[in-house]
């Protein structure tokens, strides 16, 4: 039994080596960087950020490359998710200027390939608000989870999950900054617009 097991562990390595040398990616090697990008999401939920970040990083390479190779930019899509949910685990990880460095070099792709306004972007201006919140920059922090909002008002309307999640990142922060009024009314505009959403006695 040890031995099936150590074998089958052998094979599943060495189809990550051939994924991480392969020179020339096709169209099919999509369903192995989506099977990546499953696992990856699975282990940072687990905490397992290293590992996580490891089928990550190659899910964002095979991606990357097939974006490079034909032109396409919702193949780009992946790759800027990949390298947010990177700089989000290094985070989890108390690594702030890490972080920081891999969100802002993928928020400038994400709004090179995707542009300005996409939900992506907006993301990566969510988690850049995040790791300063983390490290104690909270005007900083408003700073990216306003703009994230801006990108999500215009994407999806003011009246949407998404903007709601956007006022409590910023009620929480005004919370942290001691200015608990301001606090308050983010949180009492994101329940303006959840109740409508979710109904009164939704938990979320």
């Amino acid at each position: 039994m040890k031995y099936i097991i150590s074998l089958i562990c052998v094979l599943f390595v060495a189809k990550i080596s051939i994924a991480q040398n392969n020179s020339s990616f096709g169209l099919s090697d999509t369903v192995l960087a989506n099977d990546y990008l499953i696992k990856a999401k699975v282990l940072s939920e687990k905490a397992k950020y290293d590992s996580s970040n490891f089928y990550y990083e190659y899910a964002g390479k095979i991606f990357k490359q097939l974006a490079e190779q034909n032109s396409e930019m919702n193949l780009w899509i992946p790759v800027v998710y990949a390298s947010n949910a990177i700089g989000w685990n290094v985070m989890m990880l108390g690594k702030y200027d890490s972080s920081l460095t891999i969100l802002e070099m993928n928020l400038e792709l994400g709004k090179s390939k995707l542009g300005n306004i996409h939900p992506e972007v907006a993301q990566t201006y969510n988690n850049v608000g995040t790791v300063y919140w983390y490290d104690g920059k909270y005007d900083k922090a408003l700073e990216m989870h306003e703009r994230s909002l801006s990108i999500k008002s215009a994407l999806f309307g003011e009246a949407s999950q998404e903007v709601a999640g956007t006022y409590i990142n910023l009620g929480l922060t005004y919370h942290k900054k001691g200015d608990y009024d301001k606090a308050l009314e983010m949180y009492q505009t994101a329940l303006n617009i959840g109740v409508p959403i979710y109904g009164e006695n939704n938990g979320r």
